[in-house]
């Protein structure tokens, strides 16, 4: 369990990570405790010389702690990997009496074999397809792995439209030059865009 004593015990910390199997199927590429302070307590896979680093300025930390919420990431280029596309998730815990302990964070690569990877892998028919994007029409997921982290704002009039708020269905030519039903839904957890092509 996640308390006072583990967050106080890096090698506790470490056998709680090393034993989430189910969150690894998850977060393909990383499970991070970090302190109240910023500071990292453990990660699975373990990498030597990183424990105590400071993460107190990343975003992701920075976000979680302040808000006392859930928080995920935009889409970004992960340097330590290539370049690959990826987000991060976190959780802030807390101990009994309400305590801010520190955030268990996790990481996706949007490449990877994960939740999110293989809904990019729907197919709607001969020739659909599923896509999505944050809040600002960045891609998260398409079949078109090259177009992941690029904008989508601008590839069709009605995609526009759900950017802005719109959900719903209609007829639009795709950027391909298809003519294809597209539904738009927004997931209200993540302001999420989320995108449905069927052949016409």
């Amino acid at each position: 369990k996640l308390d006072a004593e583990t967050f106080a015990d890096p090698e506790l910390a470490q056998r709680f990570l090393d034993n989430e199997l189910s969150l690894h199927s998850m977060f393909d590429t990383g499970l991070f405790l970090i302190d109240h302070k910023g500071k990292l307590v453990a990660e699975s896979p373990f990498r030597p010389e990183r424990r105590g680093r400071d993460l107190s300025e990343r975003e992701y930390f920075s976000q979680s702690a302040q808000l006392q919420k859930p928080y995920i990431s935009k889409p970004y280029a992960a340097k330590r990997n290539n370049n690959e596309p990826a987000l991060r998730m976190t959780t802030p815990i807390f101990d009994r009496q309400g305590h801010f302990l520190g955030i268990l964070a996790g990481r996706l690569e949007l490449l990877g074999s994960n939740i999110l990877s293989q809904i990019g892998k729907t197919q709607n028919g001969v020739g659909g397809y599923v896509f999505m994007t944050d809040s600002d029409g960045i891609m998260i997921l398409h079949p078109d792995q090259k177009r992941l982290l690029k904008t989508a704002v601008g590839a069709n009039p009605l995609f526009d439209r759900g950017i802005r708020g719109f959900s719903g269905t209609g007829v639009v030519v795709n950027s391909y030059g298809k003519d294809m039903i597209m539904t738009i839904a927004h997931l209200q957890t993540t302001g999420w865009v989320l995108a449905s092509n069927y052949p016409k």
